[in-house]
């Protein structure tokens, strides 16, 4: 659903003609909630395929310096042996970041840094695959790509601010149900969609012993 779309969809759900100039501040704290979660009523952030980032880049003295818009490390590995940098305490890491250097086989997160341990050269680039935000929208025909599979999520989550702002405690907890319901449902389908859809399958052997 396009952001055009979507503001009309607000005001149309809160039966109001008037948020206009207060939507910018809605996405904000939508985009907010839906990526950092909501400790308050358990709802975990979301993370689906849509939102994995690939990107090669290079340390410099050990420390990768992330994309804006980061949110969390899935795998980090050498571009080119293709070993994979094992995660580590952030006590460990302290213990062998300044120990010799050449390519690095461990990692840690600091302050929103990546290090890496042994100290790694800056012409050894790294693969990281992590998750992070999309684009926010801007212009009415914007639309990105949680907002194209799982429209529901935006709207909810732009409706639970509309009525903190209209003070409307009934339509803020119709949009809080309505908004977990559209979060799990989009965290169940991206898990069924990574298992490739096996646990609908029946597993049997045939008189070969094959499967």
């Amino acid at each position: 659903m396009q952001w055009g779309a979507l503001k009309t969809a607000v005001s149309a759900w809160a039966n109001r003609n008037d948020l206009t100039a207060q939507i910018g501040t809605f996405l904000l704290l939508a985009e907010e909630r839906i990526y950092s979660g909501d400790p308050a009523n358990n709802i975990e952030p979301l993370r689906c395929a849509e939102m994995i980032v690939t990107a090669s880049l290079t340390p410099v003295a050990g420390v990768l310096t992330m994309p804006a818009g980061y949110l969390e490390l899935l795998r980090l590995r050498d571009a080119a042996s293709r070993v994979v940098l094992t995660p580590v305490s952030e006590d460990k890491i302290g213990d062998i970041e300044g120990y010799g250097t050449g390519l690095p086989f461990r990692f840690a997160v600091r302050g929103g840094k990546i290090i890496t341990a042994p100290g790694a050269t800056s012409t050894s680039a790294l693969e990281a695959v992590y998750y992070g935000k999309l684009t926010t929208p801007s212009a009415d025909a914007d639309e990105n790509a949680i907002m194209a599979r799982y429209p529901s999520i935006y709207l909810h989550a732009l409706l639970i601010e509309a009525a903190g702002y209209l003070a409307d405690d009934e339509m803020q907890a119709r949009a809080l149900r309505a908004y977990v319901s559209a979060m799990a449902g989009a965290q169940a389908a991206d898990k069924r969609a990574e298992a490739g859809g096996l646990s609908a399958l029946a597993i049997r052997s045939d008189t070969w012993g094959q499967v």
